[in-house]
């Protein structure tokens, strides 16, 4: 339980591999109700954390699509598991909100000096120009 789930991902791999439904070919036809819905909750809870399905997919033993599949049965008509609501439209987003921490002082203008002959001087602040043209402060 290290991705930070309640449930037992372990144990809800063996109850998947218990209640697999096959086809005649071989195939996985799907899972047992029970499984799937113990399943689901996993995926429900990953998702809200931000889980990306295929690492969530991993984790089950299943195909992604299997997942996406599940999310969209969870889903139903309204807003998508783990998604957020656009502020504007009101559709779901796929931008995380961030913040941005406000500089504590401007940042320094930096110059650099170029002689006709090609010598470059560069790092230069306010101060550094007036001393190096011998302007006063």
């Amino acid at each position: 339980m290290a991705d930070g789930s309640k449930l037992d991902v372990g144990a809800i791999r063996e109850l998947l591999a218990a209640h697999v439904e096959m086809r005649s070919d071989g195939q996985i036809r799907g899972y047992g109700k029970r499984a799937r819905d113990v399943a689901k909750e996993y995926v429900r809870e990953q998702r809200e954390l931000g889980t990306r399905l295929v690492t969530i997919a991993r984790a089950l033993g299943v195909k992604s699509s299997t997942v996406m599949k599940w999310t969209r049965e969870m889903e139903g008509p309204g807003r998508p598991i783990g998604s957020r609501q656009s502020a504007t439209s009101g559709r779901p987003s796929q931008f995380v909100p961030v913040s941005v921490a406000a500089s504590l002082s401007p940042p320094k203008r930096m110059y650099t000096l170029v002689s006709p002959t090609g010598w470059r001087l560069e790092g230069l602040d306010d101060e550094g120009v007036r001393a190096l043209l011998g302007q006063p402060r």
